[in-house]
């Protein structure tokens, strides 16, 4: 969905989106009317299949760190702490 613009419809380009894009005037995010894109519209499944896939990503990514950090761990003891030098 980011990368298709067929979603850019001449709607889209004409909607009156609040705020002037100036510093101190910035545009606001919102989606207009019956907009396919708006989280807010997705069903139930499709909401649900991207918790879920964030969920097993952060598992994933935190045993990928820890795994790292062993690593590290045992090789400071191995060699000691110049080992961090390089």
């Amino acid at each position: 969905m980011v990368i298709d613009q067929t979603h850019v419809t001449p709607e889209v380009l004409s909607w009156p989106y609040k705020g002037s894009g100036t510093e101190d005037d910035p545009f606001v995010v919102e989606y207009i009317e019956n907009d396919r894109r708006n989280p807010m519209l997705f069903p139930m499944w499709k909401k649900w299949m991207i918790t879920i896939l964030v969920a097993v990503v952060s598992c994933i990514h935190s045993f990928l760190v820890q795994a790292h950090n062993g690593f590290i761990s045992s090789q400071i003891k191995k060699f000691g702490p110049r080992f961090t030098e390089y």
